[in-house]
């Protein structure tokens, strides 16, 4: 079986399809459809092939390169025209198109037919690109090294996606989703997979499952706060996103604080205490005490007007007899141990 070759006739077939000079654009799922009977091979078959290579699943790379072909369209046309630019692109309306556009490119739509940047425009992915000279040299006497003609590090993300998925209990199209927030945001794989385990469960209600790109329009659209919460496993993403809105309106940033700051500001907002005043909290507690306590008894003890240095001295105190006792119930063991040992020795 040679993956290269599969490889590369996958990216020569997908720019057909995507061409903006396309008189009818094809969703990912028909351009899949297409090269399944081109390869002879299943989807998923065709997808371990495209990640084993390039790191990116087959359905994402497509949408990527769709993208791509509407800002060639778009900086070439005389007259701007939104509608056939989301057309091209695959998205079903103007605000996720223009979403999904901005993050990509990092500019607006409007903005980027104005500008006319060729400098933008990315060529399709090839086998050179993806692997380097110091890869093929590494492996090029080893044949231990290679699978398929494959480096090691490609097949072991591979393998370790399998793993997870597994693990995680998840759908192929949960994986992808995994994977983009891993590859787009910069997510750990594990914690990616996470996220979406804890994604799935807050959609397990609704009737009608979710498709993929509805996830991804929920994320990049309504809930950035997807991006963090495998730290919040136990909290809705919804209920996630009314935190985040109450922190904005306080002058914070859900994203950028620490979960144990987040749980103890939400916890706490019903007494009063202000984003600013936490965060002077926040600030003395890992200063001084952070190894010594955990910041919702800190906070505890502040509203209380209690003494933290004694609070600490008690606890430690209590630490200490604890393991006196512990100590104590250990020799009470030992020595009756070893009279039992001489009763069975006169015995």
């Amino acid at each position: 079986m040679n993956f290269k070759d599969s490889f590369e006739r996958m990216v020569d077939e997908i720019e057909k399809y995507v061409d903006y000079n396309r008189s009818e654009y094809l969703k990912a799922s028909e351009i899949i459809g297409i090269l399944r009977k081109q390869e002879g091979k299943s989807a998923r078959d065709l997808n371990v092939i495209f990640e084993y290579i390039s790191g990116k699943s087959l359905n994402r790379y497509i949408k990527d390169r769709k993208m791509m072909a509407a800002y060639k369209y778009m900086i070439k046309d005389d007259e701007y025209d939104i509608q056939s630019y989301i057309e091209c692109s695959g998205y079903d309306n103007e605000s996720s198109f223009s979403t999904a556009f901005s993050e990509r490119f990092g500019i607006s739509p409007k903005k980027a037919y104005v500008s006319k940047d060729k400098t933008r425009i990315e060529e399709p992915v090839s086998i050179g690109s993806l692997i380097s000279e110091s890869d093929v040299s590494d492996h090029a006497d080893d044949k231990t090294g290679e699978i398929y003609g494959l480096p090691q590090n490609i097949i072991e993300r591979y393998n370790e996606i399998c793993e997870y998925q597994i693990q995680f209990g998840l759908e192929n199209k949960h994986v992808e989703l995994a994977l983009y927030l891993n590859d787009k945001k910069g997510i750990e794989l594990q914690d990616a997979f996470k996220t979406v385990e804890d994604l799935v469960m807050d959609f397990s209600d609704v009737k009608v499952a979710p498709t993929l790109e509805f996830m991804i329009d929920v994320i990049e659209e309504e809930v950035p706060v997807a991006y963090i919460k495998h730290l919040y496993p136990d909290v809705s993403l919804w209920e996630l996103k009314t935190w985040a809105s109450f922190m904005k309106d306080e002058g914070g940033n859900l994203l950028k604080e620490t979960p144990e700051f987040v749980r103890a500001f939400f916890d706490n907002t019903s007494a009063g205490l202000s984003y600013g005043k936490m965060k002077e909290f926040y600030k003395d507690y890992v200063e001084k005490y952070s190894d010594k306590l955990t910041f919702m008894k800190y906070v505890e003890l502040k509203q209380e007007d209690g003494d933290i240095e004694e609070y600490i001295e008690l606890k430690k105190e209590e630490r200490d007899l604890q393991e006196e006792f512990a100590e104590f119930v250990r020799s009470i063991r030992e020595d009756n141990a070893d009279s039992d040992h001489g009763i069975k020795s006169i015995q």
